[in-house]
């Protein structure tokens, strides 16, 4: 196979020619040195047919670069060194009892408990590169996903002996822990760090260990998570969101619409909280520690136009970019839309006409609260409140 760029046909087919041959066939007693020559002279052979790739920066009016064009490099390198250090320093202690206050959430059933907690297989793995998008930014080592994929019949063996390792030292290498970030300017003051969004840029195969972890967690979301919540929810889409907001409208009585917005909702995710969220779902043990190894002394190194910052340590959220950080997010703030919905239901109906006792529409963080009585926006502002002392979140803007 050439790592050149494929349709999406071709590389479908692709996927499942990789997949029948690492299923049938024994690649254990090929000599290392024959593999590892293979390698080196496809990633020669790469880099002089293809185009070096770059960190891609989105293209956009507004650079932290730009912004900052008045600063030393060596000023620029401390000005983000020190706001990204403070910025995901380890949240505060959180209150011991918030195992009453995650109580009501539901369940997964004993049978879904036992099979996202199977071992690890050469299956999971294939599955898992198979999944990878192509023509994408590699992280810092230059692998990008088409390299895994066109040496996917060694990758399932090296995986499989590269996850024992991990989860023996309890964490994972040093390559897989560290990620660029890029910041992609949201609004406000372009020289203040504060208005941009930090997209991290992992190696391929630290997303191959999220995926895998993703494939255990998405089959069971759609009966833990509410109806709500759209967000990589299987058979859900943001269209339902869109659709519903839209004939809300239209149709709605005497009410309102609420909009809440957490700043940095990514970022602010507290660790310890959403460990505890996910144990609460009874989720297996064996995925919870698989979570924790990802997150595991965590560095960014970030990146400004030219110039990278030394590794900053990351205590606290969850990666933006991150192929389970949506999952991640969703089931840590689910406690919170569930409990106002149900708070809200005890007071009034909701505006919507057609749909009463629908209160909420919500894709990962962007919320939508419908109310049709004053009494619901008290309910509300204690809800949150509530919510942000079990879990050291970030400031909701509503």
């Amino acid at each position: 196979m050439s790592v050149s760029h494929l349709s999406c046909k071709e590389a479908k087919e692709e996927m499942r020619n990789f997949q029948r041959k690492a299923e049938t066939q024994n690649f254990r007693n090929i000599p290392q040195s024959e593999v590892f020559d293979e390698m080196i002279n496809t990633m020669r052979t790469k880099a002089s047919d293809d185009k070096i790739k770059k960190i891609k920066n989105i293209q956009r009016s507004i650079t932290i670069d730009a912004a900052l064009a008045d600063k030393s490099d060596s000023n620029k390198i401390k000005y983000a060194k020190d706001f990204f250090s403070e910025k995901f320093k380890k949240h505060a202690q959180i209150r011991e009892d918030n195992i009453n206050y995650l109580r009501e959430l539901p369940k997964i059933s004993e049978q879904q408990k036992v099979h996202m907690g199977r071992d690890i297989s050469s299956r999971d793995v294939v599955n898992a590169i198979c999944k990878l998008k192509m023509n994408k930014t590699p992280g810092s080592d230059g692998l990008n996903a088409e390299f895994y994929k066109h040496f996917i019949k060694y990758f399932q063996d090296i995986f499989l002996w590269l996850f024992s390792k991990c989860f023996e030292q309890g964490k994972l290498p040093a390559s897989m822990r560290t990620g660029i970030v890029a910041l992609i300017y949201k609004k406000g003051d372009p020289a203040n760090f504060k208005n941009y969004r930090p997209i991290s840029l992992s190696n391929t195969d630290y997303k191959v260990f999220a995926i895998i972890v993703k494939d255990r967690l998405s089959p069971v979301l759609k009966d833990i998570i509410g109806s709500y919540q759209t967000c990589n929810i299987p058979r859900r889409s943001m269209f339902d969101n869109l659709n519903f907001i839209r004939d809300a409208t239209e149709e709605i009585s005497e009410g309102a619409i609420v909009s809440l917005d957490q700043e940095s909702a990514f970022d602010n995710v507290n660790r310890d909280f959403l460990y505890a969220c996910l144990k609460a779902f009874d989720i297996n043990d064996f995925i919870i520690n698989f979570i924790k190894l990802l997150y595991n002394e965590n560095n960014i190194i970030v990146k400004i136009g030219e110039l990278l910052t030394s590794p900053i340590s990351v205590q606290r959220g969850i990666k933006q970019g991150d192929p389970v950080a949506s999952l991640l997010f969703i089931l840590s703030s689910e406690v919170l839309l569930r409990r106002i919905s149900k708070k809200l239901a005890l007071i009034a109906p909701a505006p919507y006409l057609l749909m009463p006792s629908a209160y909420l529409s919500a894709y990962a963080d962007d919320t939508h609260i419908f109310i049709s009585s004053e009494d619901q926006i008290i309910v509300l502002e204690t809800e949150l409140a509530t919510y942000f002392e079990f879990s050291g979140g970030g400031n909701m803007v509503v």
